[in-house]
């Protein structure tokens, strides 16, 4: 799932810098084209009423483009972006380039046999190619579709003549071939070059991205808790990435007598009981919306409230304790049926704020949380001993939940002197 939301991430930046991309290009053309026409049009006799009606309507036309091309970029800008946005800028920008044909060919009085004598014609293909920036190939189809649509239905609805009427209809679009129009298409070849180059360049910088964050995923996922590392590739969420200081449950949970174990046990054994005692570790983290920081040897630091969608970190990490408590009981269940001694662990948890984010680089980092709630949490852990318990809460974690002892199923175990830490910490285990 967590590959997913990267790819999907990815895509989503990408369609919104080619949405971008494509509303500048956009206004880049319109500008160059309606610059184009105004000094082309300087070279046309006054006296063609036809080519001057038509230098005017591709003046508008573009003008219209331009505004529309505005409109896109702007709404763009303030964050305003939904699909039936670009769908409705391509449907404009094909019944422009249309209109403009159709009312060059009434104009002309020709039949639509001539559609593609008309400079217009040629911008078909740039807006195609404009399109495709918004890595959109349905949208691209759409748009390539509606314009071709439009430049048949054209030609039927002007109709069309016998070869000789053809050949003296053509008599009346000399102009069209003349160096202004031919300048015009210049131009317009040269800004679809423009297109197609730019389209390659970002589609060459999608791929570089994509293996770039592949490579770094490969690299930070040897090193980082798999829950964490979609959260340190997202750009939103660079304070966990960073570093922060928040307010946590910690907990803390410990096979006990491991040396024993490790000294009566073949290694394949005691290698198999750990993998095992791992595996429901994080089965009952995962359902608690924890995160296992690290795995030490034969015991696991746990932090509760680092995920955006942990909501009570302290209740969540003391319903994980007596999680892992009952996948123990029913681990040793099933190893006594198999012939195998029973597991006994510790577990203390506590509740704080701690410094929590990423140190390191990307060829070593390491995810972890750093303050004196760490550390009163592991001390719980070594007191379940002398207090004859397999868990350990204390008073602040218990509070924080907002739960009552007795709901949790816990009792006091007074006040516990705790290696290492100046203040004694009432605690609560087990009923």
């Amino acid at each position: 799932m967590s590959e997913r939301r990267d790819v999907d991430r990815l895509l989503a930046e990408a369609e919104n810098g080619a949405e971008r991309a494509a509303n500048k290009v956009r206004i880049l053309i319109s500008l160059v084209l309606l610059a184009t026409v105004f000094i082309v049009g300087e070279d046309i006799p006054g006296n063609d009423a036809v080519i001057l009606a038509q230098i005017l309507a591709a003046k508008v036309t573009l003008a219209l483009w331009l505004l529309v091309g505005a409109i896109g970029a702007a709404l763009g800008w303030y964050g305003i972006r939904h699909p039936a946005i670009s769908y409705g800028l391509v449907t404009v920008d094909a019944l422009l380039l249309a209109g403009n044909i159709l009312y060059g060919l009434t104009i002309a009085g020709v039949v639509g046999s001539f559609w593609s004598a008309f400079p217009a014609a040629w911008i078909v293909p740039i807006a195609v190619a404009a399109g495709a920036l918004r890595w959109n190939p349905i949208l691209s189809a759409y748009s390539g579709t509606l314009l071709v649509g439009l430049l048949i239905g054209i030609a039927v609805y002007m109709g069309d003549v016998e070869a000789p009427e053809r050949i003296a209809q053509l008599a009346q679009l000399p102009l069209l071939y003349g160096w202004p129009p031919n300048a015009v298409r210049l131009v317009m070849l040269i800004l679809l070059v423009m297109v197609i180059v730019t389209l390659t360049w970002r589609g060459r910088a999608l791929v570089v991205q994509a293996v770039t964050e592949t490579s770094r995923r490969l690299t930070l996922g040897r090193h980082l808790p798999r829950q964490i590392l979609p959260l340190i590739l997202d750009p939103a969420l660079a304070e966990i990435r960073d570093g922060s200081r928040r307010r946590l449950g910690i907990l803390f949970v410990d096979i006990r007598g491991s040396t024993a174990l490790a000294e009566r046990m073949e290694p394949l054994a005691l290698a198999r009981l750990i993998v095992d005692f791992r595996r429901l570790v994080d089965s009952a983290v995962t359902r608690h919306d924890g995160v296992v920081d690290k795995f030490i040897g034969d015991g696991a630091l746990v932090l509760f409230g680092v995920l955006p969608s942990a909501r009570n970190p302290a209740a969540d990490a003391i319903a994980c304790g007596k999680g892992i408590l009952t996948r123990i009981d029913e681990f040793n269940r099933f190893r006594r049926g198999q012939g195998g001694e029973p597991l006994s662990i510790g577990v203390g948890i506590h509740f704080g704020e701690v410094f929590v984010g990423v140190i390191g680089h990307d060829d070593r980092v390491e995810f972890t949380a750093l303050g004196e709630p760490v550390n009163v949490a592991a001390r719980l852990e070594k007191a379940t001993k002398s207090r004859g318990c397999r868990l350990l809460v204390s008073d602040v974690a218990v509070a924080a939940s907002g739960v009552e002892p007795a709901a949790l199923a816990l009792a006091s175990k007074g006040v516990v002197v705790l290696d290492g830490v100046s203040r004694p910490q009432p605690a609560y285990g087990e009923v």
